[in-house]
């Protein structure tokens, strides 16, 4: 079953569970599918290493919450 997104609020901050990670996310980056991770870059990066393809999103910088496992006010 899909979370409800139909009550997201852009001024709320939500925990979202994809695959396992969760992540707190603020509802207007819900409502523009934002990706949770890399906040819409694509990429990822950690100190001291090269930036590597967004492994929730593809390097496409959007994800479709209608996928996470759960979405819950923070």
């Amino acid at each position: 079953m899909s979370p409800d997104l139909s009550n997201i609020d852009a001024g709320k901050k939500y925990k979202v569970d994809i695959e396992g990670v969760s992540y707190e996310v603020e509802g207007g980056q819900i409502i523009s599918a934002v990706c949770p991770k890399c906040k819409g870059a694509g990429m990822t990066s950690e100190e001291g290493k090269e930036p590597e393809m967004c492994p929730v999103c593809g390097g496409m910088g959007m994800y479709d919450y209608s996928q996470a496992k759960s979405i819950s006010e923070a």
